[in-house]
């Protein structure tokens, strides 16, 4: 069993892949995948998924810095 706690640390908060953390988990995707829906913990859709590979530290349009200008 997966914990909900673990799935939530790597997919929400560090915002992980199913694929990377099937690998650190060493487990299948399909696994993972199983867990995330067992747990309530709603997925990232495809789309955001890309975005978020090519983007892995956020919006670039949009600092999160606090500096005006």
């Amino acid at each position: 069993m997966l914990e909900k706690s673990r799935l939530t640390k790597l997919y929400v908060q560090k915002k992980l892949s199913v694929s990377v953390m099937a690998g650190q988990l060493k487990c299948s995707e399909h696994k993972v995948n199983y867990w995330l829906t067992k747990h309530g913990i709603e997925k990232r859709s495809i789309s955001d998924a890309i975005y978020q590979m090519h983007h892995p530290r956020g919006d670039p349009f949009f600092p999160t810095s606090s500096h005006s200008a």
